[in-house]
């Protein structure tokens, strides 16, 4: 194959340089593809070789260790969800169907001091019921006032 003693991924140009000269471009271009995708899964495969008896690879990928310490990262989850106020055994999931309601979501944010959105709105997609529409400042006559915090 055009791979020589070659270092790394040929460019394109060098493969071509390996290639006859009487190949398409478009030949040339369906061969090129062919090569990168092997060279990726030789890649691939002399990756996992060198780092299949590492510990950190076993940790991540091999399903007995990760079996085995399952009880530990599930502790440490919760141990994480604590320290940030969530409760890890309350139904997040329902929580979650519930906000996907326009009226849900509009009695959700408006104790947390949000002006509530039309459900319009809400309805349609949008994003940002605050637009920068200087116009929403105005008073009747035309005229903006300053807002004071």
């Amino acid at each position: 194959g055009p791979r020589g003693g070659a270092v790394g991924l040929l460019s394109f140009k060098a493969f071509m340089a390996q290639l006859d000269d009487d190949v398409t471009p478009s030949a040339a271009e369906v061969k090129y593809e062919g090569y990168k995708a092997e060279y990726a899964k030789l890649q691939l495969q002399q990756f996992f070789a060198e780092c299949q008896g590492k510990d950190w690879f076993r940790m991540r990928y091999d399903p007995m260790v990760l079996e085995r310490s399952r009880p530990q990262r599930e502790a440490d989850a919760k141990q994480a969800a604590s320290a940030f106020g969530v409760d890890p055994e309350a139904d997040v999931h329902a929580r979650a169907n519930e906000l996907t309601d326009a009226a849900a979501l509009r009695a959700y944010v408006a104790p947390l001091g949000a002006p509530p959105a039309p459900a319009a709105e809400l309805a349609s997609g949008a994003t940002d019921a605050m637009d920068d529409d200087d116009d929403a400042d105005a008073d009747d006559d035309g005229s903006h006032r300053r807002h004071r915090l």
